[in-house]
């Protein structure tokens, strides 16, 4: 197949791609990610740049998303395309600055997923032949632990373990379920603990916190723009992408942006993947589908039908998350339809729940819920909401990243006075900027 360079500006890189790829496909095999609203219909308008034959001649204005390669080419960014995570750790913490009202959780009792328990078994004797295994089960019985199974590479292992570390061992656990899985034995003081990551996997942005098990404590967060914007910044978008064939390259996008995310986190904080046994990821019933290549066909159409509302737990390795591959991957259950679980997660925190008196929880994301009620009801319904803020049939409309006008305000009359995230040139306007 015949190959040929693009070259980008400003960035000054070059790369070679295949004749009759797109520009939009190029400039993403170079790290730019262009914004494309339509999904890369043409309709938009947000990928135009500038294009000339790399012999040379005059710019051309030109939709990277309908334009192929077929000669080399050099290709100037009409305007800094979007970074690969979210602008900065500053811009991130700004987005939690409006909130004027102090909120406390509701009381939860420590009960995670995943942990360490360290035993002292005893040797077995001519008197006491136990097998490992059943020494094993009467270990963790003696801490409680009535219920749980071994994979079977683990007890393969078992028998040469526990006489390694002189039957004292440190024994992973997780929950699947009603019951426990022996993920790991290591030597007592080898790991730091139980470690465990909660994710939302949000249509335009991706979070993960780092969780200490044993003290459930938060220790630190990340974020990073879900790199499947690139097919669109709506979900119905994405859903059709993945009927067409895609699915699988949405998948690997998303699983590899919480990845990445672990990574940093895991290295920041110095923790083994061995230690991290578990993740809760919440999310809106088609990003889930898409995250695990369930087919999402149906939820676009009536009657709106989510394949699986409480999928899992699943194994690590299964999702193609990188923590420990024998750990616990759960995901909060959705209701239906478009109200996934990440509003389940919301009205738990918010304690919508244990209320009284009715009360509204408002989530405006690129999918927008509202949820009403009280202890003994609770009403859910959803709209598309995000698309509109984040720059979709908004001329100058962009998504919060670097330049983008974050707040405006009237003085002086006539006046107006605004403000852009990371105090950049004016690149276009955000959610934020335009409800003000």
């Amino acid at each position: 197949m015949k190959r040929l360079k693009i070259s980008f500006i400003p960035g000054d890189k070059t790369i070679a791609v295949a004749a009759g790829e797109t520009l939009l496909e190029a400039a993403r095999g170079a790290g730019f990610e262009l914004e494309s609203s339509c999904g890369g219909e043409g309709t938009c308008g947000k990928c135009r740049v500038l294009v000339r034959p790399a012999s040379g001649g005059e710019f051309e204005p030109a939709l990277a998303c309908q334009t192929r390669a077929f000669l080399p080419l050099e290709v100037s960014l009409r305007r800094k395309a979007a970074p690969e995570g979210l602008p900065d750790r500053e811009a991130t913490a700004r987005f939690g600055d409006h909130n004027s009202t102090a909120f406390t959780p509701p009381p939860f009792p420590l009960d995670p997923l995943a942990k360490k328990i360290r035993l002292r078994l005893d040797p077995p004797t001519l008197q006491d032949n136990f097998s490992d295994l059943d020494r094993l089960d009467r270990g963790l019985r003696g801490k409680g632990v009535e219920d749980f199974t071994v994979g079977l590479n683990l007890l393969r292992k078992l028998p040469r373990a526990l006489r390694k570390t002189r039957w004292e061992t440190a024994v992973s656990l997780t929950r699947k379920g009603k019951h426990a899985e022996v993920i790991g034995l290591e030597a007592p003081g080898r790991g730091r603990g139980a470690f465990g990551l909660a994710v939302d996997a949000g249509t335009t942005t991706v979070v993960a916190h780092l969780l200490d098990l044993d003290g459930g404590v938060t220790l630190d967060a990340e974020a990073r723009f879900n790199s499947q914007i690139g097919f669109g910044d709506d979900i119905i978008r994405r859903v059709i992408h993945a009927e067409e064939g895609g699915g699988k390259k949405l998948a690997d996008l998303m699983t590899g942006d919480i990845n990445r995310l672990t990574e940093i986190l895991r290295k920041r904080n110095r923790i083994s993947r061995h230690d991290l046994l578990a993740a809760v990821i919440a999310g809106n019933p088609a990003m889930i589908a898409l995250l695990l290549r369930l087919p999402a066909d149906y939820i676009r159409r009536e009657p709106y039908v989510s394949p699986a509302n409480r999928p899992g737990p699943f194994a690590a390795g299964e999702v193609g998350l990188k923590i420990n591959p024998r750990g616990a991957v759960h995901f909060s259950p959705g209701v239906a339809g478009f109200v996934g679980g990440d509003i389940t997660a919301g009205v738990l925190a918010a304690g919508l729940h244990l209320r009284e008196r009715p009360a509204l929880l408002v989530d405006i994301g690129t999918n927008g819920e509202i949820v009403l009620g009280n202890r003994d009801w609770l009403l859910a319904c959803s709209c598309s909401a995000g698309p509109a803020f984040e720059g979709s049939g908004i001329s100058h409309g962009t998504r919060a990243r670097a330049g983008a006008i974050e707040r405006v305000d009237l003085v002086d009359g006539d006046g107006v006075a605004y403000s852009t995230i990371g105090g950049e040139r004016p690149s276009g306007i955000c959610g934020s900027g335009l409800l003000d």
